[in-house]
């Protein structure tokens, strides 16, 4: 669900990116709805199972349907399935894409003014956006499935969460279901014919792949099918290792630096003043012996030099 949030601020971006404000904008406020939504859920969820590992969960459907139904709205609107809330915003951001792409066919039939977007950017964006929303709908589904479906997979208490917690998420159901509607009103915002179709082509596309996979074995993780690719996945592309190399040692090392050079230098500094000045005041010390007899010998013999340096060098 976090780097589901990181997805769908990058969808927003991509609407900005093609000159799509107001559907940004509006897809800031529906995603507010659902996420908050299925956070809140997770949470109901993992107060019952006791895990937020998703192989730790499983047959939750009949035990929580309070936590299931609503879940399942905040999933619909994830992943852009008609009629919820995320239907709505995604569909203008991917209909503000595709006229972005066909901009200069469109102007050219008077259906849209072309609006400078270099082709390259535009199909960029355009190609980025279906390849999420393929995505979203797969990770979506396996969650959904793995969460609420299938057998129970490790031993808790099947319960619904207490009251406290589901009637929040039951209320937020509300406006992921709905919110979407108020876009109606503006015609940007509407939904188009055909960047709805293909929008949802390739979310049933990610949805239908995750439940066939898990189709095949309820027990097992739809996930599997990644191969190779699982492990990048799961160690979330390996950022924290990267950030680990590039940030974290050399600062350590440089912590280390400091450290030593404090030890070796500045203390060493100090500490050595120190003893400087005790063995310089130990020095001073054998000529304040408190003895009258040395301090007037002294006296003399200082004035016998002085008189014999004048005599010598006058």
């Amino acid at each position: 669900l976090a780097y589901s949030t990181i997805s769908q601020l990058a969808v927003m971006a991509a609407a900005l990116a093609v000159g799509a404000r107001n559907a940004a904008i509006f897809h800031l406020l529906t995603h507010g709805a659902f996420k908050a939504l299925l956070f809140l859920a997770a949470g109901c969820v993992i107060t019952v199972v006791g895990s937020n590992m998703l192989p730790d969960m499983g047959g939750l459907r009949l035990a929580m349907p309070v936590t299931f139904w609503s879940m399942t709205i905040g999933w619909a609107a994830l992943v852009g399935i008609p009629v919820a809330s995320g239907f709505f915003s995604k569909d203008a951001i991917i209909a503000a894409a595709q006229h972005a792409v066909f901009a200069r066919d469109e102007q050219a039939f008077g259906v849209v003014p072309h609006d400078g977007i270099p082709a390259w950017t535009a199909m960029t964006v355009y190609v980025a956006l279906l390849v999420t929303i393929a995505g979203t709908g797969a990770y979506a589904a396996r969650a959904w499935l793995m969460t609420f479906f299938g057998e129970q997979r490790t031993k808790f208490d099947r319960h619904e969460a207490p009251p406290l917690m589901r009637w929040p998420v039951a209320a937020l159901a509300v406006p992921a279901l709905v919110l979407g509607f108020f876009g109606l009103g503006s015609a940007e915002l509407r939904p188009e014919l055909v960047p709805m179709v293909t929008s949802l082509l390739f979310a049933v596309a990610g949805v239908g792949l995750a439940f066939l996979i898990w189709n095949r074995d309820p027990a097992r993780d739809p996930a599997r099918a990644l191969g190779p690719l699982r492990a990048p996945f799961d160690r979330a592309f390996y950022v924290d290792e990267a950030y680990h190399l590039a940030v974290v040692r050399p600062m350590r090392a440089l912590a280390r630096l400091v450290v030593t050079f404090d030890d070796r230098v500045v203390d060493a500094a100090v500490e050595g003043s120190g003893r400087t000045a005790r063995r310089l005041g130990g020095a001073l010390r054998m000529t304040e012996a408190g003895n009258p007899q040395a301090y007037v010998t002294g006296v003399l013999a200082g004035v016998a030099v002085i008189a014999f340096a004048v005599v010598v060098f006058s």
